[in-house]
């Protein structure tokens, strides 16, 4: 049932290697694959603006069906614009 060696953590990896690599977030191993900055921008920042879990569990039942949606329906329109400059801004700094 428990191991006998308190060194190992999950799926056969030691407790140092885990230390060492960090656990990388999603966005950061997708960056390191080949997706454009402006996309990764775009998706953090719609993660954090309309997130539906938040949404149904906390604005709608505290603020009211037309608060949420009056918040909720213009930032949808925020990540693609964030994600356009972000690319831009992107592509400047590289050029140095």
């Amino acid at each position: 049932m428990f191991t006998k060696r308190p060194e190992l953590v999950g799926l056969g990896r030691k407790r140092s290697d885990v230390a060492k690599r960090g656990r990388a977030p999603a966005a950061a191993n997708l960056l390191k694959n080949g997706a454009a900055p402006g996309a990764l921008i775009a998706l953090i920042t719609a993660k954090t603006l309309v997130g539906l879990i938040r949404m149904l569990t906390y604005e709608a039942p505290l603020l009211g069906w037309p608060l949420t949606l009056a918040r909720c329906v213009p930032a949808l329109f925020i990540p693609p614009l964030l994600g356009v400059i972000g690319q831009w801004i992107f592509n400047l700094f590289m050029k140095k």
